[in-house]
């Protein structure tokens, strides 16, 4: 039974992710929402298997997404990307589920994400592109 408060609606988001602790990671992690709610989001990113260690980018400064797995420390900071007019907002979230899995010989980290915490102004700009989502 599905216990979901909130309607999902389909549409890709362009996300910078950042764990709260962790791994310096510059600017974030790009990913990209599945669907979204008032309440939260699906993200889904490639993911990258190099010597037994699950890796959310590669690069100069690669995540390491195994201790986050492990430790249950799934606090998350989001840069979201509202069209239009391209508005940025802030949030702070938690992974309330997450799957690993397998495409054509890629992996995929996929993952439901409860938002937690936004400053009042860019929760009125969420709530806003939202609602004018569903009015569509």
């Amino acid at each position: 039974m599905d216990q979901r408060k909130y309607s999902r609606l389909t549409i890709p988001l362009s996300i910078r992710m950042k764990f709260s602790r962790g791994a310096k990671q510059g600017e974030g992690i790009k990913v990209t929402s599945r669907n979204v709610s008032f309440t939260g989001f699906l993200i889904e990113t490639e993911v990258f298997l190099e010597h037994d260690i699950l890796l959310l980018q590669r690069g100069v400064e690669p995540v390491n997404l195994d201790p986050f797995l492990v430790s249950g420390d799934n606090e998350l900071e989001f840069n979201i990307k509202l069209p239009p007019d391209a508005k940025i907002i802030m949030a702070k979230g938690k992974i309330a589920w997450y799957q690993l899995n397998t495409r054509g010989g890629s992996y995929y980290f996929k993952a439901g994400v409860s938002l937690d915490k936004m400053l009042a102004e860019d929760g009125k700009h969420w709530i806003n592109f939202i609602k004018g989502i569903a009015q569509g």
